[in-house]
Formats: C-alpha cells, structure tokens, sequence
C-alpha cells in the first residue's frame, strides 16, 4: 500500500482507528489533546498504544492538536508522543514557539464572508509557519461539521490544510478546484462517532482516482 500524504485522518481514538488508517496507508493522524473535545485522547492511552506498537507507529507522521495549552504540556506531549508536527486550534501567541518547535501548523478559521481573514495570512508569514490550515468559522473550538465557501482559494499558492464539512459527496469538487496540500477529515469518515473503515476506503479511492 502507497503512503497517502494528502490525508489526514484527525480525531483518532483508538487502536483500532490507528490501524484502519495503517491498512489503507494514510501517513497523517491526529490526537486531540483537548479536554473539551468529544475526541479527546488521553496522553497515557497514545503512550500506551505507540509502546505496543511500535512498528506501526514510526509510519505515521502523528499530529498533536492543542487549544491553548500550556506551553510546558505541548512540549511535555511532543516528546512523549513524538509528535511530528503540532497543531494550533487556539489563541496561541506563536512568538513563544517561533524558535522552539520547528513544524507547526496554525489554524485560520473562514466564515463563508469573512475573506479579510485571508490577506493576514502573509502577515502571519513573519512567523515559519509550515502549513495552514483552514477551517469553519466556530464560535467555539473544534469542528463544525462544516464546509467553507472554498472558490476565495482558487489559484493560491499557499501550503495548506484544509478541513471542515469534508465528506464523500464534495471531496471531488474540493480537489479538483483547489487541490489542497492535505485534506482533513475527522466525522466525515464516522458513524455514530466511530471512524468508519468503508467510508475511510470510499473517499481515499474517489479523491485518489482523479
């Protein structure tokens, strides 16, 4: 099986999610280590599982995603896990990680009219970002389950994520307009709150076929 770098499969909650995405060969997981999301992992339960298996693990490229966290817990978290690339959902003041961490993934939320957003992303380009990531406006942090009006990102040349609303029936119509560096999907592959192992294998097949 071919290493798939332009998903990520985020929300991961247990062994058998992990080895869903090790048999259909995505490269990108991600933990939530924030207590107020539906799913949060708890630190032990990864260090557990990456312990047990271990050569399942060094495959992965693995995603912390934090909200607000105490700087000390994120690079307690990193060391533990690992972690390849850190990812920011939060108010984080990035200047405090500028020389520390040297892959790290900002969030930019979008509202379907809110496009100023997108013109700081060059001013936030003082900072080495490695990635962007784009999501749903939310008024809270997590997921929405919601897409963005994606046509303002139609011929940029930014590295990003792109994540929010993504599912079977749109993820064609997303690549074949702006081909993000990476998609992320996290309920669009559930059912009933469960990473769901056909529909992983049904939107990996349709975006990869084109």
């Amino acid at each position: 099986m071919k290493s798939l770098k332009n998903f990520k499969f985020c929300g991961i909650q247990s062994i058998n999610d992990v080895l869903k995405c090790h048999i259909l060969g995505v490269k990108n997981i991600g933990f939530i280590l924030y207590e107020k999301s539906k799913r949060f992992i708890n630190l032990n339960k990864i260090i557990n599982y990456i312990a047990n298996n271990r050569n399942i693990f060094f495959k992965f490229l693995i995603f912390g995603v934090f909200v607000n966290s105490n700087i000390n817990f994120v690079f307690y978290c990193k060391k533990r896990l690992k972690i390849n690339i850190i990812q920011f959902h939060g108010n984080e003041n990035l200047y405090e990680y500028k020389f520390l961490i040297k892959n790290f993934l900002k969030i930019f939320f979008f509202g379907n009219n809110n496009f100023y957003n997108f013109y700081n992303l060059f001013y936030i380009n003082k900072i080495p970002i490695t990635y962007y990531f784009i999501d749903f406006l939310n008024k809270f942090y997590g997921g929405t389950g919601k897409i963005i009006n994606f046509n303002f990102l139609i011929n940029n040349k930014l590295l990003f994520f792109f994540s929010g609303g993504i599912n079977l029936k749109n993820c064609v119509s997303l690549k074949n307009k702006i081909n993000p560096y990476c998609i992320d999907i996290s309920s669009g592959i559930e059912v009933n709150n469960i990473k769901n192992f056909f529909i992983m294998k049904k939107i990996i097949y349709a975006y990869e076929k084109l």
